[in-house]
C-alpha cells in the first residue's frame, strides 16, 4: 500500500469551467492527478525567476502568432477567405491573451516532477 506524505498546507484557488478543462487536460497528458499536477505547477512556478517566465511567455506569444497567421494565411489561399486588418488584431489578442498560460503549461510540462508527484 502506498502512503502520502504528509502535507498539512492546503491552499485553496477557484478556477472557471474551462480552467478547470484545462488543468484536467493537461493532467491527464502527464498522468498525473490534477491536485498533482496543480501542486507542480505551483511549485515549479516559484523556481522560475521572473525574467525567465516572461521570455518563455513573449515565445510562446511569437508561436501563437505564427500559428494565427499561417492559419488565416492559409484560410485565404485555400478557402478565399481574406485576412483583414481585423483578423490581424483578433491574433494579436488572442496571442497577447495566451502567452502566460502558455508559458507556465511548458514550464510544468518540462519541470522536473518531484519523487511523489504522481500520488
Amino acid at each position: 500500500m502506498q502512503t502520502t506524505p504528509k502535507r498539512p498546507f492546503c491552499v485553496a484557488a477557484k478556477f472557471s469551467s474551462e480552467e478547470k478543462t484545462l488543468i484536467l487536460e493537461a493532467a491527464k497528458k502527464l498522468n498525473m492527478r490534477p491536485s498533482a499536477f496543480v501542486r507542480e505547477v505551483v511549485l515549479s512556478s516559484t523556481q522560475t525567476s521572473p525574467i525567465d517566465r516572461l521570455l518563455l511567455a513573449k515565445t510562446c506569444k511569437l508561436e501563437a502568432l505564427l500559428q494565427l497567421f499561417f492559419g488565416g494565411l492559409f484560410s485565404q489561399l485555400n478557402d478565399q477567405i481574406r485576412f483583414e486588418k481585423e483578423h490581424f488584431r483578433s491574433a494579436l489578442e488572442r496571442a497577447e491573451a495566451v502567452q502566460f498560460r502558455k508559458a507556465d503549461e511548458q514550464l510544468a510540462k518540462h519541470t522536473t516532477p518531484a519523487k511523489d508527484a504522481h500520488v
